[in-house]
């Protein structure tokens, strides 16, 4: 029984060694040709366009883009500049209700002066004024809206300038303030 056993299991040893060595080691045929035949590698095709790449000028000088940059630099000049704003030099030219111009510095890594849209809602002592700040609605800086919660103390030497009285639109539930021209806001996002 143990021959019978041995060559039994010799018997199928030898038959898979030979067709291991038929697959890996055959003469005509390489390693990777093997491995392709197998595992199909995606082939990546070239794409030909049939459109044409065209370049620009940097520069365009139509008369069209030269009227819209004219235009445009011409709408610029609604802003408001500081020396068009009443300046404050007392606390005696202010009322309640007035809207003004107000700097916050901010002291980090880096001196960074915010300017805020305000409106007065109290004069305390001889320097200090209680203001509620307002943030930008547009892009333009022209509509405002009162920051809920957000009054604050400041010194009147913080005070930029007095803003003329805004148009007053309701929106919704909110009331904004409407400018006449552009106001020089830097608001912390």
């Amino acid at each position: 029984m143990s021959q019978n056993t041995s060559s039994i299991t010799s018997e199928p040893q030898q038959s898979v060694r030979s067709e291991l060595s038929s697959i890996i080691m055959s003469a005509k045929r390489s390693l990777q040709n093997s491995f392709d035949d197998i595992i199909k590698w995606p082939v990546q095709k070239e794409t030909t366009s049939k459109r044409k790449k065209e370049y620009t000028p940097s520069v365009i000088t139509s008369k069209k883009w030269i009227e819209y940059y004219d235009q445009s630099d011409a709408s610029e000049s609604l802003a408001i500049p500081l020396g068009q704003l009443d300046l404050v030099s007392s606390i005696t030219d202010l009322i309640s209700g007035d809207y003004i111009l107000v700097k916050f510095e901010c002291k980090n890594k880096k001196k960074i002066t915010y300017k805020y849209v305000s409106t007065v809602q109290k004069l305390i002592e001889d320097t200090d004024v209680e203001i509620q700040c307002f943030e930008a609605v547009d892009e333009e800086n022209t509509e405002y809206i009162p920051i809920e919660n957000n009054i604050s103390m400041v010194e009147l030497k913080d005070i930029i300038g007095k803003l003329p009285y805004p148009e007053l639109r309701k929106s919704g539930r909110q009331l904004k303030s409407v400018f006449p021209g552009v106001v020089d806001t830097f608001e912390k996002c």
